[in-house]
């Protein structure tokens, strides 16, 4: 799952023309709700979404979370 959300974040900011601060790939072993926090404050995710993250229990859910944000912003 965390490999499909560097992809899908990579498509967006390619889309957007964002530069990432960090090259994506350096974050494929980064720790999930690091990753999961820095993507929605470099996407500009609304702020009920960077809620919502906060909110989460478990590195799992804040994924699965995640995952859907970026794939919804990609269609």
């Amino acid at each position: 799952l965390q490999g499909a959300i560097l992809e899908t974040a990579g498509r967006i900011l390619e889309v957007a023309q964002v530069q990432s601060p960090v090259p994506l790939q350096q974050l494929a072993n980064a720790e999930p709700f690091h990753l999961v926090y820095l993507l929605g404050s470099l996407l500009g995710l609304a702020a009920e979404k960077e809620q919502a993250l906060l909110e989460v229990r478990s590195t799992l859910e804040a994924l699965r979370l995640m995952h859907g944000y970026l794939v919804h912003e990609l269609q």
